[in-house]
């Protein structure tokens, strides 16, 4: 049955030209083909997305170093635009006093000078009106009378007496005029030429009171309008600055809420490109980890196939060769055949032991029965 089951392989791997162990051959190196094939399509196709990868990152990895200085950039723009509207802010605050205070300033200057102005034009005209009067009491010497020289007397009293407000004059001097030409112990004024020398003597003294106190009048009014253009321009100059400096925090404050929009414009992006570069690079490097597993498995799978291809080529097939035209399932069914005559034998050796010991069994038999017969 064996041999019979064998004859019939044989005969169907006979129908071909190829023993089995070649197309073993055949079909390992169509395998060891396809596993290049595929690896070669694969690497091609991870060797595209890994290129993608490589510029994509440089790509993003620049969009984030830019995006990073680009925040950088609009937060130092925004503390300069923050300091430049404090700077501005403090620089209001000053011109704001410094205008209050030359304000003021002119206001006192100009009520100091009113007061001062006020009180040089009553002791001029008190001065003036003494000239004329001592004028008009020289005149009135012309009538030699005791009535006259009364009158002169009473007009000098009210001159003197008028004179000790007016600083210019200088009454002491007066005074030892009058005492050098008084009359006796009493020390009055008594000939009609003591009063001229007097009249002579305070007309000197108001005349040159007068021009002091105009010069001094001419010198403060100077000075008052001096002091009075330096304040107003100080004043201007304040309000000049008040008005550029709320300019200028004015556009600091513009600047700052352009530069804020334009920070929180490239924050969300940064965020964004950092967000994608991260995810990208996981994605890559998970493929590129599965990749070089397959590699790894695909180089095993190669190698293993390899090793089978070298051992039937320089092992099995050799030995197929040796055997002539013989296959393998000749070889086979030989020993099929060997094996059923083997089995033939051992089954004729029983019987031919099986009948000798028969034989030997009858003979034992007859000697028994020979052996009663002639005890009896």
């Amino acid at each position: 049955m064996r041999a019979l089951f064998a004859t019939s392989l044989l005969s169907a791997v006979a129908a071909t030209s190829d023993t089995p162990v070649e197309k073993v051959i055949k079909l390992l190196k169509e395998l060891q083909g396809k596993v290049d094939e595929e690896g070669t399509d694969e690497a091609t196709t991870y060797d595209k997305f890994a290129c993608w990868c490589k510029d994509k990152g440089e790509e993003k990895s620049k969009a984030v170093d830019d995006g990073a200085t680009a925040v950088e950039t609009n937060q130092a723009n925004l503390e300069g635009y923050a300091t430049d509207r404090q700077t501005a802010s403090d620089n209001i605050k000053t011109a704001q006093e410094t205008i209050s205070t030359k304000q003021e300033a002119i206001y006192t200057e100009k009520a100091d000078w009113k007061k001062y102005d006020h009180k040089y034009s009553i002791d001029h005209a008190d001065m003036v009106e003494a000239q004329h009067e001592l004028r008009e009491a020289r005149k009135m010497l012309s009538v030699k009378s005791e009535a006259t020289l009364v009158q002169v007397r009473a007009i000098l009293d009210k001159v003197m007496s008028g004179a000790m407000s007016a600083p210019a004059v200088n009454l002491a001097s007066v005074a030892a005029t009058a005492k050098s030409t008084g009359d006796g112990d009493d020390e009055e004024l008594g000939s009609v030429g003591d009063v001229i020398a007097v009249i002579e003597k305070l007309q000197e003294e108001f005349k040159t009171g007068v021009e002091d106190l105009e010069k001094e009048h001419t010198d403060k009014k100077k000075e008052h309008i001096g002091t009075l253009q330096t304040l107003t321009d100080e004043l201007a100059d304040a309000k000049e600055t008040l008005a550029t400096n709320q300019k200028d925090k004015a556009e600091a404050k513009k600047n700052m809420a352009e530069e804020q929009k334009q920070l929180t414009q490239n924050t969300a992006t940064l965020n964004d490109d950092r967000a994608y570069l991260k995810d990208m690079t996981d994605k890559c490097d998970k493929k590129a980890t599965e990749y070089h597993e397959r590699q790894t498995m695909r180089a095993e799978e190669l190698s293993a196939i390899s090793s089978a291809l070298k051992t039937l080529e320089e092992q099995v097939k050799d030995k197929d060769k040796s055997r002539g035209s013989k296959s393998l399932l000749q070889v086979r069914y030989s020993t099929l055949t060997a094996d059923d005559n083997d089995a033939d034998a051992t089954e004729d050796d029983a019987d031919a032991d099986a009948s000798e010991q028969e034989d030997a069994d009858n003979a034992d038999d007859q000697e028994d029965d020979q052996d009663q017969d002639q005890d009896q």
